[in-house]
């Protein structure tokens, strides 16, 4: 029996329409006004950063920047440090700033200053969020644990929604080469670390990497129940490591040409057999697709065959450890920890940001 679409919607959607709030606010607030001025000279570039005692001719970047490079330090929690940092670090703390002004003033029921509060309080709240637990997440984990077919796990991997993935997944993008038309992607998926060297790389610091994910693994299975979780946690990461195996390295995923593949579904389905197109494409309200652009077409049908041989159980493991990982920041977090920092280029064993940073 397939699971019922509605058990599988995702409890904390509200971060969608919270982040569509908090923009008109921004838009309206003086933050927004303010932004319009430079903050530096009266055309926004910051001529004391220079090292004018280098001659541009020899060292453009230190002439430029010396002064900057040799009196700024990195901030502790940091690994870089750079403008692009300096604005997204500002940025938060507008926003955050907007947030608990929002939290703290009484506003009209139904306004967006209240829905904004009320959720950030909410968010704040870690007593409430420890007491009940996986309670909000239980109708999505049921519906993971109902799953009995393979159909059924691709069906409710494509649910929108669910923060799930597989080793293959879709989404809605241009035509590259037909910019007049969107079209559906498909391509490699389904590795929680941030590449498929992660997994395949014998230095040590990858193995590392590899022992504390699967320990992660294994605390949120545990979380959530489950009896088995160190025997599970090892599984997923086989799982993971066989994706890995079939997965385009980096360099070759920057090819235009050759991730490019159009091919109608009933091609796909031809080429990659093992994996149920049909049931995915219609869990995902695209059941009308004629045509696909596939971006690593060579692993679509080793990806196929791994998708049907792995046991339904394991799948069961894997999706309940994604969606518990993808949800921890709003639900359980207090009791996971800060979480294991996936799909990044920096890992750090550090407690994340404060929950207020978040």
């Amino acid at each position: 029996m397939t699971p019922d679409p509605s058990c599988t919607k995702d409890p904390f959607q509200v971060n969608k329409l919270m982040s569509t709030a908090l923009a008109s606010l921004i838009s309206l607030s003086p933050l927004a006004r303010a932004a319009d001025r430079p903050q530096f000279g009266p055309f926004g570039i910051d001529l004391t950063a220079m090292d004018t005692s280098v001659k541009p001719g020899e060292d453009f970047y230190r002439y430029a920047d010396g002064r900057w490079l040799a009196t700024t330090k990195i901030p502790a929690d940091q690994t870089s440090w750079g403008t692009f940092a300096i604005l997204a670090e500002k940025s938060q703390k507008q926003v955050q700033d907007l947030i608990e002004n929002a939290a703290k003033t009484k506003s009209p029921a139904g306004s967006l200053p209240q829905k904004i509060g009320d959720y950030y309080a909410a968010f704040l709240d870690t007593d409430a969020i420890d007491e009940r637990g996986l309670e909000p997440a239980r109708r999505a984990l049921d519906a993971i644990e109902h799953l009995r077919t393979h159909e059924q796990i691709a069906a409710l991997i494509a649910t929108p929604g669910m923060p799930l993935d597989g080793p293959i997944s879709w989404g809605i993008t241009l035509d590259q080469k037909n910019p007049d038309r969107y079209i559906v992607g498909v391509g490699q998926s389904g590795l929680s670390l941030p590449d498929r060297e992660y997994y395949l790389k014998t230095d040590p610091q990858f193995a590392q990497i590899r022992a504390q994910f699967k320990a992660h693994v294994a605390k949120m299975l545990s979380l959530a129940g489950h009896r088995n979780a160190g025997q599970e946690a090892a599984e997923i990461l086989a799982l993971e490591t066989a994706i890995a195996k079939q997965s385009w390295a980096l360099e070759k995923r920057r090819d235009r040409n050759a991730t490019y593949n159009l091919r109608t579904v009933s091609e796909l389905e031809s080429e990659a057999p093992d994996y149920p197109w049909q049931a995915a494409l219609k869990a995902s309200e695209l059941g009308g697709v004629k045509e696909v652009v596939v971006s690593e077409f060579s692993a679509m049908a080793p990806l196929a065959k791994i998708f049907k041989s792995t046991p339904v159980s394991t799948w069961r493991s894997y999706l309940t450890n994604q969606f518990l990982t993808a949800e921890s920041s709003v639900g359980m977090e207090t009791k996971a920890g800060p979480g294991f920092l996936t799909r990044t280029p920096r890992f750090s064993e550090k407690s994340g940001p404060s929950r207020k940073r978040k």
